[in-house]
């Protein structure tokens, strides 16, 4: 059975750079919700709440998109690929990780560097969803 799962919903399916060019719009040229909206093929109501965002802080990012669940991501994309290219050097020099052994490393990693995280402290590992044990 595949790990990854199609995607089923188009929420966030904007691209960054069409929703900071509409707020722009709406802000300095005084163009209308609906008029952006269409224009840039963006929501309203995710226009509406970013304008009202960027009007009440300027120097907002509007174009960072929101998180989809519960759960933040831990590392950054540096730290990410500095996990993958270890286990890939590890691959290699034909030593494979376990899935075990990725959880572990990734704990290790999240220490050593002092990133609050949410992994278990008891069992010293990150719980991966959809394994048996998180």
């Amino acid at each position: 059975m595949p790990r990854g799962r199609k995607r089923t919903s188009n929420r966030q399916m904007w691209d960054s750079n069409n929703i900071c060019a509409a707020v722009d719009e709406i802000i300095v040229l005084g163009k209308t919700f609906r008029e952006a909206c269409e224009k840039f093929s963006v929501p309203k109501s995710t226009l509406e709440r970013k304008v009202k965002k960027k009007r009440n802080d300027p120097t907002c990012d509007v174009g960072v998109k929101d998180s989809l669940g519960p759960r933040l991501t831990v590392f950054n994309t540096t730290e990410e690929n500095e996990l993958v290219s270890y286990l890939k050097l590890m691959e290699g020099r034909l030593f494979g990780l376990s899935v075990e052994d990725l959880k572990k490393l990734a704990y290790q990693l999240a220490e050593k560097n002092n990133i609050t995280h949410d992994f278990s402290h008891v069992k010293k590992k990150q719980a991966l969803i959809g394994t048996k044990d998180s």
